[in-house]
């Protein structure tokens, strides 16, 4: 079993936009150094692509939404994250995996896929609560809040 599957670690997830690259940045750099997880962005172009410091064992992924191609129908703001944050829900959040901790972060709170996805979150996972104060990096952000509201508050 790797430190990523055992109980006592838990596997962190941050999914957000251009918008909420200063405060996952931030965050990430103040997990431990074991910590295992995926932090997911959404951005328009992929000049918005950069490097972010993170624990080796978290994983970061740029969706980009103009490398859709020419011929693709232009996409909304959140659609691939929406369609992002589904697939690790599908995978952490199953039966399976219940035993192991998750810290979930969404952000991208002006998309409006992300935020009806959040909101069914909360309905079908009743058992994650938000997260506050200076002692936990990470917390779930209301509604309509920004990044550099959480980072005040949180800090």
């Amino acid at each position: 079993m790797n430190r990523g599957d055992s109980p006592e670690f838990p596997h962190f997830l941050f999914a957000g936009d251009g918008d909420d690259l200063a405060f996952i940045q931030a965050t990430l750099r103040r997990l431990p150094v074991n910590a295992y997880g995926q932090a997911i962005v959404e951005v328009a172009a992929a000049d918005q692509v950069r490097a972010l410091e993170a624990p080796e064992r978290l994983g970061i992924t740029w969706l980009c939404r103009d490398d859709a191609g020419p011929s693709a129908s232009p996409l909304l703001p959140g659609e691939r994250l929406e369609a992002a944050i589904r697939a690790w829900l599908a995978e952490w959040m199953c039966p399976e995996a219940e035993r192991i901790p998750r810290v979930i972060w969404i952000g991208a709170s002006t998309c409006p896929p992300v935020e009806e996805l959040h909101r069914g979150i909360r309905q079908l996972h009743p058992e994650l609560r938000e997260l506050k104060g200076p002692a936990v990096p990470v917390r779930t952000r209301r509604s309509g809040e920004r990044a550099d509201d959480t980072q005040r508050r949180a800090g």
